[in-house]
């Protein structure tokens, strides 16, 4: 009788369980964000909104950018030491938010806080170093769990602090939960094979090349981008869409959240899902249904008219996006040199974390001329990206990677 659990699976508990706390602390503040604006003096809402906007997608855009590079850096210096120095200072500047006397000060620590984001890197990293290679589509499923699975449970334990101890002490709460996945990092992350360090030469150059050099590497990460993209520009419209349906103003909060829990909680059983059903070897041609399947979706969002519209077909959509950044990273391990996981997979980071602010940015001024049309063109973008990849996969076919490690 096989064991219930594995010995790679043991190895993988910590790295999940640090994911998980991690995560679990940066949405515990974020829905607050335009409640913490009146206590720092922005009294008008326009203000309060247009603030709010730019603290919550700094953070992506400024880790879009330093994440590959770092990853770069950790790949020389050990992957480790980056991951528990991005998350050890990334708890401080989150906890230091609560010190804030001014908008600038939030965005100061939020831009601060996306350098930290290299820890995420080593998170997926780590899954590539441990998971066996048959297993590598359910490892990073799990992973791709735990990052849309802990914001399910953030806000309501960031409100009920907010409830007893006020505002700024979710910001501390969100700090300590950083500090607690730096310690399972340190003491729990399996010895005797960690990422070795190596030598500076061999990882010298821009991290970028690891796409320009392989078309298979680009093709998937304008999958991932375009995915992450159609999952981040539909949240935001919610509440104005819910509006538009004529919706009452005092249900609009709890049906948004009922919503938002519903799409990510699709997410997740997306990623459980495919983590079962599609072997390794097939994770590169996987990610064509959940491409469709979402540009399919998005026809009855652009033609909602009912509230039960957007309860039923924006989780579904979530079901077909859920499906694609698990996929992508295990059809981009085999690509990825052993000696530079940290500039690979804080490659694929970026452009996950990418898409996700051009998706929350673009929805508004696409919204501003139509709200339907946020849909439009994640439906449009969507097929594209399958047309393309489709031609494209024809060109430059994958090898045989489905081989053990």
């Amino acid at each position: 009788m096989p064991p219930l659990v594995t010995s790679w699976q043991r190895r993988l508990f910590p790295i999940l369980l640090a994911a998980f706390t991690a995560q679990l602390g940066v949405p515990a503040f974020l829905p607050f964000v335009p409640l913490y604006m009146g206590e720092l003096g922005i009294d008008d809402v326009g203000l309060a909104a247009r603030w709010s906007g730019v603290l919550v997608a700094i953070t992506p855009l400024t880790s879009a950018i330093f994440v590959p590079y770092l990853g770069l850096i950790g790949d020389r210096i050990g992957l480790k030491p980056m991951a528990l120095m991005g998350l050890g200072l990334g708890g401080l500047t989150i906890a230091a938010l609560a010190l804030a006397t001014s908008p600038w000060h939030l965005l100061i620590g939020r831009v601060l806080f996306g350098i930290c984001g290299v820890y995420w890197t080593f998170f997926a990293a780590a899954i590539a170093e441990h998971a066996p290679r048959e297993d590598m589509v359910r490892a990073f499923g799990w992973l791709q769990m735990v990052n849309f699975g802990a914001p399910i449970l953030a806000p309501a334990l960031g409100g009920a602090v907010a409830l007893v101890f006020g505002l700024k002490a979710i910001f501390v709460l969100a700090g300590v939960m950083f500090w607690i996945a730096t310690a399972i990092v340190a003491f729990g992350y399996p010895t005797g094979r960690e990422l070795k360090q190596q030598r500076t030469e061999t990882v010298n150059g821009s991290p970028w090349q690891i796409i320009f050099a392989q078309p298979q590497m680009a093709m998937l990460s304008i999958v991932l981008l375009v995915a992450l993209y159609a999952e981040g520009s539909t949240i935001p419209m919610i509440p104005l869409y819910l509006q538009h349906l004529g919706v009452a103003a005092d249900r609009i909060a709890v049906l948004v959240g009922l919503i938002t829990a519903l799409s990510a909680a699709t997410f997740v059983a997306a990623n459980a899902f495919i983590g079962r059903v599609v072997p390794t070897r097939l994770a590169h041609l996987a990610v064509l249904p959940g491409l469709i399947g979402a540009a399919i979706v998005c026809v009855p969002l652009f033609f909602a008219s009912q509230l039960w519209h957007l309860l039923v077909f924006r989780p579904l959509l979530s079901l077909f996006t859920g499906t694609i950044p698990a996929l992508v990273y295990t059809a981009a391990e085999p690509f990825v040199p052993p000696e530079r996981r940290g500039a690979g997979f804080g490659l694929l980071t970026s452009v996950g974390l990418g898409g996700t602010a051009a998706g929350r940015v673009a929805s508004g001024m696409v919204a501003s001329l139509s709200l339907s049309g946020v849909f439009l063109v994640d439906g449009v973008l969507l097929l594209g990206s399958f047309g393309l990849y489709s031609a494209l996969r024809r060109r430059f076919p994958y090898p045989n990677v489905d081989k053990e490690r």
